[in-house]
């Protein structure tokens, strides 16, 4: 795990996230369905659905972690919490979950912002800062 800054989780959310967002949205139909295979996904609403799932749950670990550096998050069975995501999220309007994109990324936003030096040097919250935001996005980057 790579230790991440405050300024490069930030630049993660504000600009390499909005642009994977319009890279998916400029690929074909064609182009599309091949990522979304290869991503493991059936769909753009599973994929998004995924993404914004981690990051609430990341949101939720770090408030915890903020409060209470003692907090330790529960453990993920990652591929059911991956599953129970894209089933749960079947029957959503994809422009709602393209605004729940946009709202939970400035969410994160404004929390990173408010963490201290102190806040950002902690494993506890490296770990989610790394997994659910910065290597997440190398998990899915559209080359």
């Amino acid at each position: 795990m790579e230790k991440v800054t405050k300024a490069q989780v930030i630049n993660n959310l504000k600009n390499e996230w909005p642009e994977f967002k319009k890279r998916f949205e400029s690929l074909s139909t064609e182009q599309k369905a091949q990522y979304l295979q290869k991503q493991g996904f059936s769909s753009e609403l599973g994929m998004i659905s995924h993404i914004i799932a981690w990051w609430n749950d990341a949101y939720k670990n770090i408030t915890n972690l903020k409060m209470d550096p003692g907090y330790n998050s529960p453990e993920q069975d990652v591929d059911k919490f991956n599953a129970d995501i894209v089933k749960s999220s079947i029957n959503k309007p994809i422009n709602e979950v393209l605004a729940e994109f946009e709202v939970t990324r400035n969410n994160l936003i404004q929390l990173v912002g408010s963490l201290d030096e102190s806040n950002i040097e902690t494993n506890k919250i490296q770990k989610e800062l790394f997994w659910d935001i910065t290597n997440h996005y190398k998990d899915h980057k559209i080359e």
